[in-house]
Formats: structure tokens, sequence, C-alpha cells
């Protein structure tokens, strides 16, 4: 796979993580909370071999953990849109983080 194919194929593994996390979320049947256990895991083990393929492609041999507090302005509807809004882009970027607030955000005109 080229350098293209691999950002798609990792793009398209990240969403469908995100829908089998919301989909666990919502399940209550006692008997498909064990298949949506494993499909949310086969999807982050499908993000983490593109990631590495990724990175083989790039040549990146060394790996940092950068650190901060960030704030994001996110266009939504509501502010559960926001938030899920924000986990989406949080994730998608391969960073690890909890959103913590939503709040309307001001405008500085």
């Amino acid at each position: 796979m080229n350098i293209r194919e691999l950002q798609s194929a990792l793009e398209y593994s990240r969403e469908q993580l995100f829908q089998a996390e919301k989909q666990l979320d919502a399940t209550t049947e006692p008997e498909l909370i064990d298949a949506a256990i494993f499909e949310q895991k086969a999807w982050e083990a499908r993000c983490k071999f593109y990631n590495r393929k990724l990175r083989e492609a790039l040549k990146v041999n060394k790996r940092y953990e950068v650190s901060g507090l960030f704030i994001l302005e996110i266009d939504a509807e509501n502010m559960r849109g926001a938030r899920e809004k924000a986990e989406r882009i949080i994730r998608d970027s391969g960073i690890y983080g909890i959103v913590i607030q939503v709040e309307e955000a001001r405008c500085n005109e």
C-alpha cells in the first residue's frame, strides 16, 4: 500500500472504531455486548496496524509524547454534537484526551 492508501485506511478504521464505540455504549442486550466489544477491539487492532505501517512508510524512527491543554472551537448544532465532534477530532488526530467541558464560545469581534 502506498502512503495515501494507508492514510485512507487509517482514517476509515478510526471512523469505524468511533462507530463501534458508539454501538458498544448503546448496546443493552447482554448477548450483544460481547460482540460489540470484539468489534471495537478489532477496529482498535486495525488502527494500530495502519499507524505502524504508516510510520514505517514515512520512515519515522522516533516517537515523542507531547502533552498540554488544548481548547477547540467546534461548529455544531448543540453541546452534545460539539462534544462528539471534538472527541472524534482528538481521537482521529492520534491524541489521547478526554473532553471535560463544553460551553458556548464567545465572539471576539
